[in-house]
């Protein structure tokens, strides 16, 4: 299953961390709920992709987004 050019922008972000973001680090835990509410992305696709993904801080930025979203603060 691929992903949408939404998803890996998701992904993207989440390898860039804050430097990559174009919005506060402090709200895209809440614009990517607001993307899986509305299924422009698909979480449980990036569930299954970041599991794998090579970029351990990607992995874990993505764990703590979902564990809340709200402080999505983890850095580099």
């Amino acid at each position: 299953m691929g992903l949408s050019p939404t998803e890996v922008a998701v992904l993207e972000v989440l390898r860039e961390g804050p430097v990559g973001s174009e919005v506060a680090w402090s709200k895209f835990g809440d614009l990517v709920n607001d993307l899986g509410n509305r299924e422009t992305i698909r979480l449980e696709v990036l569930d299954d992709v970041l599991t794998d993904e090579p970029h351990r801080n990607a992995r874990a930025r993505w764990r703590e987004l979902r564990r809340d979203p709200s402080a999505s603060t983890a850095g580099p």
